[in-house]
Protein backbone atom coordinates (compact mmCIF):
# COMPACT_ATOMS: atom_id res chain seq x y z
CA UNK A 1 0.00 0.00 0.00
CA UNK A 2 2.78 2.32 0.44
CA UNK A 3 4.29 1.35 -2.97
CA UNK A 4 1.00 2.55 -4.37
CA UNK A 5 0.96 6.05 -2.45
CA UNK A 6 4.12 6.89 -4.38
CA UNK A 7 2.66 5.93 -7.29
CA UNK A 8 0.10 8.41 -7.00
CA UNK A 9 2.55 10.93 -6.61
CA UNK A 10 2.37 11.72 -3.29
CA UNK A 11 6.40 13.14 -1.72
CA UNK A 12 8.54 11.05 -0.21
CA UNK A 13 7.75 12.75 2.93
CA UNK A 14 4.01 12.81 3.06
CA UNK A 15 4.03 8.86 1.75
CA UNK A 16 6.44 7.91 4.55
CA UNK A 17 6.35 10.41 7.36
CA UNK A 18 8.01 10.70 10.57
CA UNK A 19 5.95 7.90 12.74
CA UNK A 20 8.81 7.07 15.65
CA UNK A 21 10.85 7.87 18.50
CA UNK A 22 13.49 6.28 19.41
CA UNK A 23 15.26 6.36 22.75
CA UNK A 24 18.59 5.11 23.66
CA UNK A 25 20.44 5.90 26.88
CA UNK A 26 24.09 6.96 26.49
CA UNK A 27 26.88 5.02 28.71
CA UNK A 28 23.76 2.76 30.25
CA UNK A 29 25.30 1.14 33.32
CA UNK A 30 27.84 4.39 33.95
CA UNK A 31 24.78 6.87 33.63
CA UNK A 32 22.88 4.84 36.07
CA UNK A 33 26.01 4.34 38.86
CA UNK A 34 26.37 8.56 38.57
CA UNK A 35 22.55 8.80 39.17
CA UNK A 36 23.02 6.86 42.11
CA UNK A 37 26.08 8.17 43.30
CA UNK A 38 26.11 12.13 42.98
CA UNK A 39 29.98 12.09 43.49
CA UNK A 40 30.62 10.27 40.48
CA UNK A 41 28.85 12.68 37.92
CA UNK A 42 31.64 14.46 36.16
CA UNK A 43 34.37 11.46 36.79
CA UNK A 44 35.35 8.90 34.83
CA UNK A 45 33.61 5.34 35.68
CA UNK A 46 34.01 2.41 34.42
CA UNK A 47 31.17 -0.83 35.53
CA UNK A 48 32.31 -4.04 35.40
CA UNK A 49 30.60 -7.80 35.62
CA UNK A 50 32.83 -9.16 38.71
CA UNK A 51 35.92 -7.66 40.59
CA UNK A 52 39.06 -8.49 38.97
CA UNK A 53 41.40 -6.20 37.59
CA UNK A 54 41.39 -8.61 34.23
CA UNK A 55 38.14 -8.46 33.85
CA UNK A 56 36.50 -5.86 31.13
CA UNK A 57 34.60 -2.77 31.24
CA UNK A 58 30.86 -3.55 30.09
CA UNK A 59 30.26 0.75 30.49
CA UNK A 60 32.32 3.47 30.38
CA UNK A 61 31.01 7.18 31.05
CA UNK A 62 31.75 9.55 28.72
CA UNK A 63 34.28 11.39 30.62
CA UNK A 64 36.27 8.02 30.16
CA UNK A 65 36.23 7.95 26.83
CA UNK A 66 39.09 10.80 26.25
CA UNK A 67 41.42 8.60 27.88
CA UNK A 68 41.31 5.68 25.64
CA UNK A 69 38.96 3.93 27.83
CA UNK A 70 35.78 2.10 26.17
CA UNK A 71 34.11 -1.14 26.41
CA UNK A 72 36.37 -4.13 26.80
CA UNK A 73 39.46 -2.34 28.46
CA UNK A 74 40.56 -3.86 31.40
CA UNK A 75 40.21 -2.35 34.71
CA UNK A 76 44.01 -3.32 35.47
CA UNK A 77 43.90 -1.19 31.46
CA UNK A 78 41.77 2.17 32.74
CA UNK A 79 43.78 2.31 36.04
CA UNK A 80 46.74 2.83 33.88
CA UNK A 81 45.51 5.39 31.44
CA UNK A 82 43.24 7.03 34.32
CA UNK A 83 44.89 6.28 37.98
CA UNK A 84 41.91 8.26 39.69
CA UNK A 85 38.69 6.05 37.63
CA UNK A 86 35.95 4.99 39.61
CA UNK A 87 34.93 1.19 39.27
CA UNK A 88 31.50 0.03 40.15
CA UNK A 89 30.67 -3.57 40.16
CA UNK A 90 26.89 -4.79 38.30
CA UNK A 91 24.23 -4.53 39.98
CA UNK A 92 21.99 -6.82 38.78
CA UNK A 93 19.17 -5.97 40.91
CA UNK A 94 19.52 -2.47 40.17
CA UNK A 95 20.39 -2.04 36.58
CA UNK A 96 17.40 -4.47 35.32
CA UNK A 97 14.20 -5.00 36.56
CA UNK A 98 10.87 -6.32 36.11
CA UNK A 99 8.94 -3.14 34.84
CA UNK A 100 5.27 -2.46 35.38
CA UNK A 101 2.91 -2.07 32.16
CA UNK A 102 4.08 1.10 30.27
CA UNK A 103 0.98 1.70 28.21
CA UNK A 104 -3.06 -0.21 27.91
CA UNK A 105 -1.96 -3.35 26.51
CA UNK A 106 1.47 -3.65 26.93
CA UNK A 107 2.32 -6.93 28.97
CA UNK A 108 5.47 -6.11 31.89
CA UNK A 109 8.79 -7.06 30.53
CA UNK A 110 12.20 -6.62 31.78
CA UNK A 111 13.06 -3.01 31.37
CA UNK A 112 16.38 -0.91 32.26
CA UNK A 113 15.53 1.31 35.20
CA UNK A 114 16.19 4.46 33.08
CA UNK A 115 13.68 3.15 29.88
CA UNK A 116 11.35 2.67 32.56
CA UNK A 117 11.74 5.97 34.37
CA UNK A 118 11.96 7.68 31.56
CA UNK A 119 8.47 6.02 30.53
CA UNK A 120 6.56 7.05 34.19
CA UNK A 121 8.06 10.02 34.54
CA UNK A 122 8.59 12.27 31.77
CA UNK A 123 4.80 13.00 31.03
CA UNK A 124 5.25 12.81 27.02
CA UNK A 125 6.19 9.42 27.17
CA UNK A 126 3.70 8.76 29.05
CA UNK A 127 1.50 9.69 26.18
CA UNK A 128 3.18 8.16 23.27
CA UNK A 129 2.56 4.41 22.72
CA UNK A 130 5.14 2.17 23.40
CA UNK A 131 6.47 0.26 20.13
CA UNK A 132 9.38 -2.01 20.81
CA UNK A 133 11.73 -2.53 23.50
CA UNK A 134 15.28 -3.47 21.96
CA UNK A 135 17.23 -3.58 24.54
CA UNK A 136 17.31 -2.74 28.76
CA UNK A 137 18.28 1.42 27.56
CA UNK A 138 16.14 0.97 24.41
CA UNK A 139 12.73 1.66 23.34
CA UNK A 140 10.85 3.01 20.29
CA UNK A 141 7.60 4.70 21.02
CA UNK A 142 4.70 5.40 18.21
CA UNK A 143 4.32 9.22 17.48
CA UNK A 144 0.68 10.23 17.35
CA UNK A 145 -0.53 11.78 13.82
CA UNK A 146 -0.59 15.11 15.17
CA UNK A 147 3.09 15.06 15.94
CA UNK A 148 4.46 13.47 12.92
CA UNK A 149 4.90 16.81 11.54
CA UNK A 150 8.74 17.35 11.60
CA UNK A 151 8.79 20.93 14.03
CA UNK A 152 6.07 18.91 15.85
CA UNK A 153 8.13 15.51 16.28
CA UNK A 154 11.28 17.98 17.48
CA UNK A 155 9.59 19.68 19.77
CA UNK A 156 8.13 16.29 21.45
CA UNK A 157 11.53 14.84 21.54
CA UNK A 158 12.64 18.29 23.40
CA UNK A 159 9.97 18.31 25.78
CA UNK A 160 10.91 14.01 26.51
CA UNK A 161 14.27 15.11 27.77
CA UNK A 162 13.15 17.77 29.67
CA UNK A 163 11.17 15.86 31.11
CA UNK A 164 13.84 12.85 31.75
CA UNK A 165 16.47 15.73 33.35
CA UNK A 166 13.57 17.23 36.00
CA UNK A 167 12.23 14.72 36.54
CA UNK A 168 14.11 11.27 36.70
CA UNK A 169 17.78 12.80 36.90
CA UNK A 170 20.32 15.49 34.83
CA UNK A 171 23.10 12.49 35.12
CA UNK A 172 20.57 9.98 32.68
CA UNK A 173 21.07 11.36 29.14
CA UNK A 174 20.15 9.93 26.16
CA UNK A 175 19.74 9.85 21.98
CA UNK A 176 17.00 10.37 20.35
CA UNK A 177 16.06 9.54 16.39
CA UNK A 178 12.87 11.03 14.98
CA UNK A 179 12.15 8.86 11.55
CA UNK A 180 9.52 7.12 9.53
CA UNK A 181 10.55 3.35 10.58
CA UNK A 182 12.21 1.81 14.02
CA UNK A 183 15.01 0.76 11.89
CA UNK A 184 15.61 4.10 10.73
CA UNK A 185 14.49 6.10 13.85
CA UNK A 186 17.58 3.55 15.78
CA UNK A 187 19.92 4.77 13.16
CA UNK A 188 19.45 8.13 13.73
CA UNK A 189 19.45 8.04 17.88
CA UNK A 190 22.99 6.28 16.91
CA UNK A 191 24.07 9.56 14.47
CA UNK A 192 25.28 11.94 17.69
CA UNK A 193 26.25 11.00 21.71
CA UNK A 194 25.78 11.42 24.17
CA UNK A 195 22.66 13.57 24.25
CA UNK A 196 21.19 14.31 20.58
CA UNK A 197 18.49 14.87 19.00
CA UNK A 198 18.62 13.65 15.10
CA UNK A 199 15.88 13.55 12.32
CA UNK A 200 16.03 10.96 9.28
CA UNK A 201 12.46 12.06 7.00
CA UNK A 202 12.16 10.31 3.74
CA UNK A 203 13.73 13.15 1.41
CA UNK A 204 16.83 12.71 3.62
CA UNK A 205 17.56 8.94 2.30
CA UNK A 206 19.81 7.41 1.35
CA UNK A 207 22.49 10.36 1.66
CA UNK A 208 21.76 11.47 5.05
CA UNK A 209 23.13 8.09 6.30
CA UNK A 210 25.67 7.37 3.33
CA UNK A 211 29.06 7.69 5.18
CA UNK A 212 27.56 4.93 7.72
CA UNK A 213 29.85 1.42 7.37
CA UNK A 214 27.71 -1.62 7.43
CA UNK A 215 28.73 -3.23 11.13
CA UNK A 216 26.98 0.44 12.25
CA UNK A 217 23.42 -0.98 10.96
CA UNK A 218 22.11 -3.29 13.12
CA UNK A 219 20.36 -6.46 11.68
CA UNK A 220 23.29 -8.27 10.31
CA UNK A 221 25.58 -10.56 12.15
CA UNK A 222 29.01 -12.27 10.64
CA UNK A 223 26.70 -14.37 8.54
CA UNK A 224 24.93 -11.99 6.84
CA UNK A 225 28.18 -9.24 6.74
CA UNK A 226 29.67 -12.14 4.60
CA UNK A 227 26.89 -12.97 2.09
CA UNK A 228 26.75 -9.39 1.59
CA UNK A 229 30.22 -8.97 0.71
CA UNK A 230 30.26 -12.44 -1.62
CA UNK A 231 26.89 -10.33 -3.25
CA UNK A 232 29.33 -7.52 -3.80
CA UNK A 233 27.65 -5.53 -1.23
CA UNK A 234 30.63 -2.99 0.70
CA UNK A 235 28.86 0.01 1.43
CA UNK A 236 26.03 1.79 2.58
CA UNK A 237 25.12 3.00 -1.17
CA UNK A 238 25.67 -0.74 -2.32
CA UNK A 239 23.30 -1.78 0.58
CA UNK A 240 20.74 0.70 -0.43
CA UNK A 241 20.61 -0.10 -3.94
CA UNK A 242 19.14 -3.87 -3.08
CA UNK A 243 15.98 -4.91 -4.26
CA UNK A 244 13.64 -6.53 -1.68
CA UNK A 245 14.05 -9.88 -3.13
CA UNK A 246 18.07 -9.67 -3.10
CA UNK A 247 17.73 -8.95 0.68
CA UNK A 248 15.35 -11.59 1.45
CA UNK A 249 17.93 -14.22 -0.69
CA UNK A 250 21.39 -12.44 0.96
CA UNK A 251 19.44 -12.89 4.74
CA UNK A 252 18.00 -16.22 3.64
CA UNK A 253 15.14 -15.61 5.61
CA UNK A 254 12.17 -13.10 5.20
CA UNK A 255 14.41 -10.64 7.74
CA UNK A 256 16.53 -9.54 5.01
CA UNK A 257 13.34 -8.44 2.87
CA UNK A 258 11.94 -6.47 6.07
CA UNK A 259 15.53 -4.93 6.97
CA UNK A 260 14.77 -3.57 3.34
CA UNK A 261 12.07 -2.10 4.02
CA UNK A 262 12.45 -0.81 7.63
CA UNK A 263 15.47 0.74 5.81
CA UNK A 264 13.99 2.64 3.06
CA UNK A 265 10.90 4.04 5.37
CA UNK A 266 8.39 1.42 5.37
CA UNK A 267 7.53 -0.30 8.93
CA UNK A 268 6.29 -3.63 8.46
CA UNK A 269 4.55 -5.81 10.76
CA UNK A 270 6.63 -8.67 12.60
CA UNK A 271 5.13 -11.70 13.59
CA UNK A 272 5.29 -12.65 17.23
CA UNK A 273 8.58 -14.64 18.77
CA UNK A 274 8.10 -17.42 21.05
CA UNK A 275 11.27 -18.06 23.31
CA UNK A 276 12.88 -21.70 23.35
CA UNK A 277 16.23 -20.89 24.99
CA UNK A 278 17.66 -18.38 27.99
CA UNK A 279 21.52 -18.46 28.33
CA UNK A 280 24.32 -16.89 29.71
CA UNK A 281 28.33 -17.08 29.14
CA UNK A 282 31.30 -15.35 30.22
CA UNK A 283 34.69 -15.30 29.41
CA UNK A 284 36.89 -16.93 32.62
CA UNK A 285 39.08 -14.16 33.88
CA UNK A 286 42.74 -15.48 34.74
CA UNK A 287 42.10 -16.31 38.59
CA UNK A 288 38.65 -18.41 37.76
CA UNK A 289 40.84 -20.20 35.25
CA UNK A 290 40.68 -23.84 37.88
CA UNK A 291 38.28 -26.13 37.93
CA UNK A 292 36.84 -24.63 41.32
CA UNK A 293 36.39 -21.85 40.40
CA UNK A 294 34.93 -21.82 37.13
CA UNK A 295 32.53 -23.80 38.89
CA UNK A 296 31.88 -20.74 41.04
CA UNK A 297 31.12 -18.68 37.58
CA UNK A 298 28.86 -21.54 36.09
CA UNK A 299 26.65 -21.47 38.98
CA UNK A 300 26.08 -18.02 39.07
CA UNK A 301 25.21 -17.91 35.20
CA UNK A 302 22.93 -20.76 36.16
CA UNK A 303 21.14 -18.68 38.82
CA UNK A 304 20.50 -15.87 36.39
CA UNK A 305 19.23 -18.51 33.81
CA UNK A 306 16.83 -19.54 36.40
CA UNK A 307 15.99 -16.43 37.42
CA UNK A 308 14.85 -15.17 34.02
CA UNK A 309 13.47 -18.63 33.69
CA UNK A 310 11.00 -17.54 36.97
CA UNK A 311 10.22 -14.38 35.67
CA UNK A 312 9.05 -15.50 32.16
CA UNK A 313 7.41 -18.06 34.09
CA UNK A 314 8.92 -21.49 32.19
CA UNK A 315 10.45 -24.29 32.77
CA UNK A 316 13.54 -26.08 31.43
CA UNK A 317 13.14 -29.67 29.37
CA UNK A 318 16.80 -29.83 29.24
CA UNK A 319 19.86 -27.98 30.76
CA UNK A 320 23.48 -27.84 29.05
CA UNK A 321 26.62 -26.50 30.30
Amino acid sequence: MLALEQDRGLAPDEARPLAYLFLDFNAYFASVEQHDHPALRGRPVIVTPHDSEYTGAIAASYEARPFGIRRGTTVREARQLCPGIAVMPARQGVHVWPSRPLAAGTAARPLGNLVTLAAEQALPLRHLPLDKIYSIDEAAFRLSRSERDPARAVETAKRVKQGIAENVGPALRGSIGLAPSRLLAKLAAERVKPDGLTVIRASDLPHKLADMTLTDIPGGGAGVMKRLEKAGVRDFNALWSLQPKQARAIWGSVTGERFWYGLHGYETVEEPTKKSMIGHSRVLTREHETADKARIVARALLLKAASRLRYYGLFASTLSL
